[in-house]
Parts: structure tokens; sequence; C-alpha cells
């Protein structure tokens, strides 16, 4: 009763309530009530600023708790997770965490180092207990809730004062390491399965790892127990190490990668002097973004979680009905989103309700211009997810190509991909990019569910040309829509595994989906990243026939070209935007974007020089020529 007083801020019969505990629970044991009940009563004292009287009792409350562990007076600010690791459960998480939040007001008040440097180590230490409850598999509300909780909390000290560029790295890494890394491990799992040509080093290493990550889950009170499995993780590391070191002599950027105990500086060894990862956090109260380059991490609170959901909503609902008035608000969104200099190449990930967002179409206040006009611009799901798609990035050229469009019963009236009508520039779309890079068309009765099940280890790219279905109340029903209304559903990906470098989704709504707390969203293009496609294309919104396929084109053209993904598909939007003056809205253009590996499929063509190079020598030996002459005479 205490609690539910407490939030709705009725302080007074939230005490009387606490005092009716107080009086009641068992002083002499050990567990987590008791000290609740007296981190309920400084967050109510907190919230009638009663501050002095709140910090007082967490802090005696922490010490109270590590003096019943380990039966030594430890100073709170003393106190480290060694201390108790052993706690790791929901009770326990959320009392260091609001110990911290106390800190944390206290320093907004005060400007007190010693309180933020507190507050801090609260975060980490909740942070680490977190991790340890953490069982890896996917995020439930209760999960999402304290990591959130954890995330805003180490964001606000980061934002709060001037931190060192080793300080950002390791807050930054216990809230990536408390993230959800159900997707992480699945593709990993699945990319790893599909790579060819790995050495017996590299499978050794591997496995050893795939054992690291057990023994380090592993949950025990027995000492003897506990002592084995330390031993083993020491063993195993040293293992790892060492082949780790031998093989780095022969392949530079050869790194293990490891899900369970992620380092953002392997991470960011990967970054060029031209690309900047940019990742968005939507905490509870604040949106946070963080800016990394190869040589710098800026971080900003950027705006109100709430208002800035409100304000995107509006411009997307705006952008879908192909509303004119849509500039003014493009142009203030960049204002909010991009708060840093931008560099050529860019990698989003965005967090929560961004998702739904084609960030090419904010708009440069000083330029004039979106960012699709002087930015390749590609999409991922995570850090970690981005790392691995460095480490297992596509090295094939000349790949081979499957196309699948098929028929449906009735003409098509209505201009999007979106009903079951037929498509017929679906069709020739289907047809020119067949034939750019020699591939396979399965078209009408071939294009089946059957042949595309049957066919999915055997080619390099798919590009699936065809209607889709979004469902956003149960993301389960989703699905791609073949020929004679055969249905592959969102939960039929979940289960397969595609070995594929890329997967275009030329249908609708196939970005889009219902929004899963601390998951993201829940998209085919997810369902197919789970499945092991190192890099999908896929729509925001009901995209038009015409259109998609004149965009689609251009963006194979531009691949065959042997351009980079992401390249490819701005310079196809751009030449779109330049076509069509009279189509240059972003609803026409913008809805299709790149996730993942964004490396090109083809060779740079060079043919363009050798022409160059012949008239530069023809034009050479006319004009000798003509001297030639000249002196003679």
């Amino acid at each position: 009763m205490g609690t539910s007083y407490e939030k709705i801020k009725a302080y007074e019969k939230a005490l009387y309530h606490i005092k009716i505990a107080e009086n009641v629970v068992d002083k002499e044991r050990f567990y987590s009530s008791k000290f609740s009940i007296q981190i309920i009563k400084a967050m109510i004292l907190s919230g009638m600023n009663k501050n002095e009287e709140a910090i007082t009792i967490g802090k005696k409350t922490l010490e109270q708790i590590v003096f019943e562990k380990t039966k030594k007076n430890i100073r709170l600010d003393q106190i480290k997770f060694e201390n108790v690791s052993d706690l790791a459960d929901t009770y326990f998480i959320n009392i260091f965490e609001k110990v911290a939040d106390l800190y944390l007001n206290q320093y907004k008040s005060t400007k007190e180092k010693k309180s933020l440097k507190t507050a801090e180590n609260l975060y980490v230490i909740s942070g680490k207990l977190f991790q340890k409850y953490y069982a890896k598999g996917e995020f439930n509300d209760y999960l999402n809730y304290y990591h959130l909780e954890i995330t805003e909390g180490l964001l606000q000290c980061l934002t709060l004062e001037l931190s060192s560029y080793e300080q950002k790295i390791k807050l930054l890494n216990s809230i990536e390491n408390n993230a959800s890394q159900h997707l992480t491990k699945e593709f990993e799992k699945k990319i790893k399965r599909s790579s060819q040509g790995k050495t017996e080093i590299h499978q050794k290493i591997i496995a050893l790892q795939s054992e690291l990550d057990y023994y380090l889950q592993q949950q025990t009170t027995d000492p003897k127990e506990i002592a084995f499995n330390k031993k083993k993780i020491k063993n195993l590391q040293s293992e790892v190490n060492l082949l780790t070191k031998n093989i780095s002599k022969t392949e530079k950027n050869f790194t293990v990668f490891n899900a369970t105990n992620f380092d953002l500086k392997n991470t960011l060894s990967h970054l060029k002097k031209d690309q900047q990862l940019i990742k968005y956090y939507v905490c509870r109260q604040f949106v946070y973004a963080v800016s990394f380059t190869n040589n710098d991490i800026v971080i900003k609170k950027i705006a109100s979680s709430e208002e800035l959901h409100e304000q995107l909503n509006e411009f997307i609902v705006d952008l879908k009905n192909l509303k004119p008035n849509y500039k003014k608000s493009t142009t203030a969104l960049y204002k909010i989103l991009i708060p840093f200099n931008l560099e050529k190449n860019l990698t989003l990930i965005p967090g929560s309700y961004l998702n739904y967002l084609p960030f090419e179409v904010l708009m440069n206040p000083k330029t004039k211009q979106y960012t699709i006009e002087s930015h390749f611009i590609s999409y991922d799901y995570s850090l970690p997810m981005w790392e691995l798609h460095q480490q297992y990035k596509n090295t094939k050229t000349n790949q081979s190509l499957a196309a699948f469009s098929p028929f449906y019963a009735t003409n098509n009236e209505d201009e999007t991909r979106s009903n079951f009508k037929d498509l017929k520039f679906a069709t020739i779309e289907s047809q020119k990019i067949v034939s750019l890079f020699d591939g396979d068309l399965f078209a009408k009765e071939k294009a089946t569910k059957a042949n595309f099940i049957k066919k999915k280890e055997q080619y390099d790219i798919f590009h699936l040309s065809m209607h889709s279905q979004l469902f956003e109340e149960d993301f389960n029903k989703s699905c791609l829509v073949f020929s004679n209304n055969e249905k592959l559903y969102f939960s039929d990906l979940y289960g397969m595994n595609i070995p594929t470098s890329m997967v275009v989704l030329s249908a609708c709504d196939t970005g889009n989906g219902t929004i899963k707390n601390g998951e993201g969203i829940m998209s085919m293009s997810r369902a197919l990243t789970y499945a092991g496609v190192k890099s999908a294309v896929v729509s925001l919104w009901q995209v038009s026939d015409k259109e998609t396929a004149e965009i689609m084109i251009s963006f194979y053209e531009n691949l065959k070209k042997g351009q980079s993904k992401d390249e490819a598909l701005a310079n196809a939007k751009n030449i779109f935007i330049k076509n069509n003056p009279m189509k240059n809205h972003p609803y026409y253009w913008a809805g299709f974007i790149v996730n993942g590996d964004v490396s090109a499929i083809a060779n740079k063509s060079y043919a363009w020089m050798m022409y160059v190079s012949l008239a530069l020598i023809l034009l050479l030996f006319l004009v000798y020529r003509k001297k030639l002459v000249q002196f003679r005479k």
C-alpha cells in the first residue's frame, strides 16, 4: 500500500502504511522485504523534499545489507559489486538503483561531486546484479523496467558532468551488457553455423567461447561448485586469449565476439575515419543520443521521451498521408535528433518508437537538404549486432540472385503493395533485376512458398517483390504472400536458417511491427535477421508499386557498379527525386531502408576509366599527328 500511495504522491498515507509494515517485519532475519520497506520510506521522504532524511535511510540500509552479508563494516562509498554479488534478484537490483536515484537527485541540488560518484557506483552495482540475474533470453516487462531505470541513471551521470573517454566506455559497457541479447545470440549462432572457410583454430576459439559463456552464466551457492567454475573460467579465458593472440598475428582484425561480455572498445576498433554510429536510448523520462566515431564519444540528452513520441507520431502520420506541410516538422526533428556533426557514412541504432522513422527525411536547417542528399545511411539493431556484421561482412562478389514475383488473381486498382491484387510493376522490376545479375526468376506459378523454402540456402541474394500483411495486434501473423496466396509467417521465419548475404523485401510494411519492450520492433526484417540474414532492405509503410519498381531497379544498377548497399540505396533515392520533381514528397522515396551489413555485392566497375584512357590516348595521337604534319610543312 505504501508503494501505491507513493506513486500517486499521497505521501502522508504512504508513510502511515510503511510504519505499519516496519512494526510487523522480522528484523532479525536477512531477507529483501525488510530492506525494501526502508527504501520505499526513503523515496517517500524524498518526494516530500526531506532529502537529507532520505539519504540517511538509504545509506544506512545499504551499509546494513553489506554488514549482514559480509560481517564487515563497509562505508557506502567503498561498497563494491563483489560484496553483494550473490544478491542478484529483482528486489536488491531495485534497492541499489533507488538509492542511486537519491544520490543523483542530491547532486542535482547540491552539485557535490561525491554524491554523483556515489550514484554512479550504485548504478554500476545495480547493473552488474541485473546482468547476473538476466539469463540472456527475451526481455519481459519487468526486465525492461529495471534495465531502463539503470540505463537512464548511468546516462544522466554521463551528461551531468564532463566524463573521460575511459569513463564513457565503462558506463556504456555496463548499459550494453544489460540489454537484451536474445536476437544477437541467435544471429551469432546462425552466422557462425553458415560461415565457410573457417580454419581449425577459428572453430576451436568459437567452441571454447561457447563453453566459457556457459560457465559465466552458472549460478550456485555451493562453495565447491563456485571454486570449480572459477577455475574453469580462468583456464578457458587463458586458452581463448592465447589462441586469439596467435591468430591475430596473421589476421590483424580478428577478435572474438562475446555477447555475454561485450566490450565497446572492440566495436569501435572497426570504425573507419569517415564512419559514424549513433545509438538512441529511449528511456522512461528522456531520450539520449550517443555518437561514436573512431576517435570520440559524444553523449547528449536530446528530448522528453513522451513529447518526442507525440511529435514523431504526428510527423509519421503526415508523411504516410502525403501531407504537404512536412518540411517544418522534418527540420524541427533534425534539430532534436541530430545534435552532432555527421560523417559521410552513418549507421543509426534507433530505440523504441524511433524505429518507425526513416532518418533520411530529416532536413538540415542550414543546408536545406535531406540527410540522404549528403550521407549514406544504414540501420542496425544494437552495437553488438553492428560488431557482428563487421566481423562477418560479405567479401564475396558476383553473388547468385533469385527473384520471386508471384501472380495474384485480380487486377491492381490500388497503387500500393498492401492488398492481394496483381502487381504489374513488381513483375517488370524482378525481370530487370534478374537480367542485371544473371539471376533466376521465380515468377507467377513458380513463385511459391515451397520453392522459396527449398531454395533458401542456394542463393546469396533474394529479391522478394510481392504483397505482405502486417498484424500489429499479433506480429506472429504478419506474413509475406506468395503465389496462390500462400503465406510465410513471421513465426515461420523465426524457425528457419537462411544463410544469405541480403534479402530485399520489396513489399509493404516489412520494417514495421509492434514494439516489444526491451526487444525492439517485431518486424519481418527482425525475423530475417533472427534467421541469419546478414542484411535486409525493407519498407516502413505501404509503398506504391510503380515508384517502388523505379527505386529498386536503380538500387540494383548501383549495386552492379560495385557500390555498397547504403550508397546504392541513397543514390537510387536521389536519382528518383531528381527524375520525379512532382513526386519529391518523402512518401514516394523514403519508405525503404537498409539494415545490417552494407558491404558491396559486386566489384567496382572501372570500365569508364578504360574508355577515358583510350579517349585521351586518341586525342594525344591526333594532336601529335597534327603538329607533325605542320612541322614537315
